[in-house]
């Protein structure tokens, strides 16, 4: 399954953080406030999809699944994952 992700604004420069690298570190700190404040809104929005991801991942972890977490954070990719061993029986 092919997804398009050119209309992800998750997946866009975002021009106000786009010399972030240059200002004083008090606004590089409103700046990453301001941004922090979109979050809350946004997830609200998507609460039902979320909800559903959730449970979708849950039911998979109990028939064994494992669950990769990848981020893209300050321009370097982290991944986290959960070994087998380390997964506790979900109640």
């Amino acid at each position: 399954m092919k997804h398009n992700r050119a209309n992800l604004t998750t997946e866009k420069r975002n021009r106000k953080s786009r010399n972030i690298d240059s200002l004083p570190t008090l606004e590089i700190v409103n700046v990453i406030n301001s941004q922090d404040m979109l979050v809350v809104p946004a997830v609200r929005k998507e609460r039902r999809t979320i909800a559903a991801a959730v449970d979708m991942i849950t039911q998979r972890l109990r028939n064994g699944g494992r669950l990769f977490y990848v981020v893209q954070a300050l321009a370097a990719g982290l991944v986290f994952w959960m070994p087998r061993n380390v997964r506790q029986p979900m109640v």
